[in-house]
């Protein structure tokens, strides 16, 4: 049995992201995970786990776990079992992230500090110091060996598959741009709600509380004006703002610097529309690219 979660309100809450209403959407039981349709099927926990939907910007989250410590999601999702329902995390995603990294980033390798952000095992950033970055280093409070926080600063702080994780995601990012040197880039990577999400509802294959999967972003949830709230609260000497890319689930967002050194401000722009990932640049003229989510 689990820990117990969060009782749950049927009154309207705030979202996450941009604060305004979000209803309840669903419920699914606490044993639903990625990887039903490669046989992986749990008996039912008996543990409702509801999620809420933004009616503006579609964010889905639940808030079941809120009060959890990160001892009790060690204990109930990120535990021995995990592995059979992300076979994907020991290897082969790391190894394939790490490959990306290289290709985009390789030239100036030698001289690139690189932070991995919820980066679990280390085995991307074992690839990087094997590839001859100078520094490679793995952030994840939930894997007690890299659970120390790194000094200091990173030219490229990577988050794959991340955000939807974390159950205060604008927190989150927060820490990630902490991170990042002036100039730097922050590449992140979050699977995007389908097109037909509306018709999927909570069936679609990525609502999975077994895997730790509490928030789940649309692209509005990503770009909207309303997440400049990531910033309001730490001063930074940055004005960042949200650019779509054509490729599909896909959104830029760079990294501009600002003389006056106020608190980042997100909009959207349909003028930069660069494809990912192969005219994606590390530098642009006057700007760097704060950070790329991609999904399929």
């Amino acid at each position: 049995m689990i820990d117990r979660l969060r009782p749950i309100s049927t009154a309207t809450c705030a979202c996450k992201i941009c604060g305004s209403a979000a209803p309840l959407f669903g419920v699914v039981d606490f044993h639903k995970n990625c990887e039903e349709a490669r046989g992986v099927q749990l008996p039912l926990s008996g543990n409702p786990v509801y999620y809420r939907r933004c009616t503006n910007c579609k964010f889905l989250f639940t808030d079941s776990f809120d009060d959890w410590t990160t001892e009790q999601f060690k204990a109930h999702i990120y535990n021995d079992d995990y592995r059979l329902f992300d076979p994907d995390y020991a290897d082969s995603r790391p190894l394939a992230n790490a490959g990306a990294i290289v290709r985009l980033w390789g030239a100036i390798r030698q001289e690139t500090r690189v932070l991995d952000y919820g980066g679990g095992n280390d085995r991307l950033c074992a690839a990087l110091r094997q590839a001859g970055f100078q520094a490679a280093v793995t952030y994840d409070p939930m894997v007690p060996e890299h659970a120390i926080r790194p000094a200091g600063k990173f030219d490229l702080v990577t988050s794959f598959e991340t955000l939807e994780h974390v159950p205060d995601p604008l927190a989150a990012i927060r820490s990630m741009v902490e991170f990042a040197g002036d100039p730097g880039l922050i590449f992140f990577r979050t699977l995007l709600q389908p097109a037909d999400f509306d018709q999927q509802r909570l069936n679609w294959w990525y609502v999975a509380p077994r895997n730790g999967h509490v928030s789940l972003f649309s692209r509005d949830a990503l770009a909207l004006p309303g997440s400049a709230t990531v910033t309001d609260s730490c001063q930074l000497p940055t004005t960042f703002i949200s650019r779509f890319a054509p490729c599909p689930n896909t959104s830029v967002f760079r990294c501009r610097h600002s003389k006056n050194r106020q608190a980042a401000v997100w909009q959207p722009d349909a003028r930069f529309r660069p494809t990912y990932p192969s005219q994606s640049r590390h530098f642009y003229s006057g700007a760097v690219p704060l950070g790329i989510w991609t999904g399929r």
